[in-house]
């Protein structure tokens, strides 16, 4: 058998371990790969166009080192809200954009809000919206309003804190029960108001009708009564 045909026979097998081994690559970069891994990844692949784009005095190396830093600050700050996948399609963007360096304040303004880059506003636009609790911390919002309750219209009194990102917690300022009469609703007991799939929560209070509302129920009014999404996306 010339040295022909083997090679022809080989070639398949080879083609197949090719193919298993991709695979496993695109596996471990979409579920296997780690946080760590990707971000560097990531804010490798932003940073490196925009130090080649965005001319400087200081040197290449120290500008790329200085962008991954603050590429991997603002993803933990995206982390935190949950807001991963938005920052990585914003990344992906700006790898590939056009950049007026002379529009960006800062390398931080243009890897957290996309200042300068075209093309990305629409992705940036979905980073902004969902990370947007996390610079809100201790923001209070409260308004009254007829508001549907029960099949019914009700005056409702409400008040909503945001807490911002992350294990925020803290101790909430003992009122008056659910269910206790009152005229506004700084005499009623907030409720914790965490966001599904996120670190993100607020609180909430509302006076229904003369009387304090359950956490539940105030949850659910306060941020339609203030008009206030305090859970975008979610």
């Amino acid at each position: 058998m010339s040295t022909g045909a083997k090679a022809r026979k080989r070639a398949p097998i080879w083609a197949i371990l090719g193919l298993v081994v991709g695979l496993w690559q695109c596996r471990g970069r979409v579920g296997g790969e780690s946080d760590a891994k990707l971000e560097s990844t990531r804010c490798a692949s932003a940073c490196a166009d925009l130090v080649t784009n965005c001319r400087e005095e200081a040197p290449v190396s120290a500008r790329q080192s200085q962008c991954v830093e603050a590429c991997s600050a603002v993803r933990r700050d995206a982390a935190r809200a949950g807001c991963q996948d938005e920052q990585d399609q914003a990344l992906r963007c700006l790898s590939t954009a056009k950049v007026a360096c002379e529009k960006a304040p800062s390398t931080r303004s243009l890897l957290e809000q996309g200042h300068g880059a075209h093309g990305c506003q629409a992705e940036f636009a979905r980073l902004t919206s969902c990370t947007a609790p996390c610079r809100e911390a201790g923001v209070v919002r409260s308004a009254t309003r007829g508001m549907a309750v029960d099949g019914g219209t009700l005056e409702v009194k409400a008040e909503l804190t945001t807490l911002g990102c992350g294990p925020d917690r803290r101790v909430l300022d003992r009122r008056s029960p659910a269910g206790a009469p009152c005229q506004h609703f700084s005499v009623c007991t907030p409720g914790l108001c965490p966001c599904p799939g996120s670190n993100i929560a607020y609180l909430a209070r509302a006076c229904v009708d003369g009387r304090c509302a359950a956490d539940a129920l105030a949850c659910s009014l306060a941020p339609r009564t203030v008009g206030h999404d305090a859970c975008p996306g979610r």
